[in-house]
């Protein structure tokens, strides 16, 4: 389950519904309005958070685990597409594979796939 701040609750909504190609619903929980992401029997749960005070909500890096490299790479196009400020296509090592895009909050989302490994450490 992840986070993310945001300054506009509907200008994000309709972005990470493109990039995420899920449905997001809006509700308001105690003074703060939030789009859930997801449900139970999604694989990709979070939520986006609209503070109710108007002092600034700082930017973040948020990690979200993605099933595998082709969804982390239909995200980033998706990404793309709504409006991104910056996407990285990836870096892949023999135990992950990330990419990032900025959304259009200035968070940094970090998209990661884990890959298992079949290096041994013998102690």
């Amino acid at each position: 389950m992840f986070e993310i701040p945001v300054k506009d609750i509907d200008r994000s909504i309709a972005f990470y519904q493109k990039v995420f190609e899920i449905t997001i619903r809006k509700i308001r929980l105690l003074e703060n309005i939030t789009g859930i992401i997801g449900d139970a029997s999604s694989s990709l749960r979070g939520i986006l958070v609209k503070r109710h005070s108007n002092s600034p909500i700082p930017s973040k890096t948020i990690v979200i685990q993605v099933t595998s490299s082709e969804i982390m790479g239909k995200y980033l196009k998706n990404a793309i597409e709504a409006g991104a400020l910056s996407t990285s296509a990836g870096s892949e090592s023999k135990a992950i594979n990330i990419g990032f895009f900025e959304d259009v909050d200035g968070n940094r989302i970090n998209l990661l796939v884990g890959k298992p490994t079949t290096n041994k450490v013998n102690y």
